[in-house]
């Protein structure tokens, strides 16, 4: 596993398996338990749309109208604006983790993996129950060829989510890759 997976792993772990962040909305928390005990793929999906509308409520208008331009700009292959404007998002409201994990998605594909999971271990840190966050986190990590980080990133949304998707055949995958075998 990689040093920097490491270092998020050990600072998101127990907040993981114990209570949300310090000064998170219970609601998040409610739903968060809902997700966790959905009882198939489609409810977890109905059940993490809403958590993420909650978490994009909690933004300032102003931070939400640098969040839609940056991912406006994203999509039109804008690279450089998307980070400038995710980053001064990040900036007025450095609590909300779901701009930390924006701002990851352009590093990715900016091919800086490195400030992309340097990112993520900031949305981990005040959300660690973001399953798109760990999502992305095993993504980049298997990308970034560290299977063993994969594998432990995608265990983390198999127990915030366990219905989710792929989830089951995700992981098997990703330990065929650990281990060296062809999948």
């Amino acid at each position: 596993m990689s040093m920097r997976l490491a270092g998020v792993l050990c600072a998101v772990a127990a907040a993981c398996a114990s209570v949300p962040a310090a000064g998170a909305d219970p609601s998040l928390a409610a739903m968060q338990k809902s997700l966790l005990e959905a009882p198939d793929a489609a409810r977890a999906a109905l059940i993490a749309d809403r958590l993420e509308a909650a978490r994009q409520a909690a933004l300032s208008p102003t931070t939400r109208l640098m969040l839609h331009r940056g991912q406006r700009e994203l999509a039109a292959g804008e690279l450089r604006a998307s980070l400038d404007d995710l980053s001064d998002a990040v900036e007025l409201q450095p609590d909300q983790a779901l701009l930390w994990r924006e701002r990851a998605a352009v590093r990715a594909m900016q091919g800086d993996q490195d400030g992309a999971i340097q990112d993520l271990g900031g949305a981990l840190n005040r959300d660690p129950g973001d399953v798109a966050a760990w999502s992305s986190l095993s993504v980049i990590e298997e990308h970034h060829g560290d299977a063993a980080a994969a594998y432990a990133a995608w265990e983390h949304v198999l127990r915030l989510d366990p219905v989710i998707g792929g989830g089951a055949s995700r992981l098997d995958h990703l330990r065929h890759q650990m281990v060296g075998d062809p999948t």
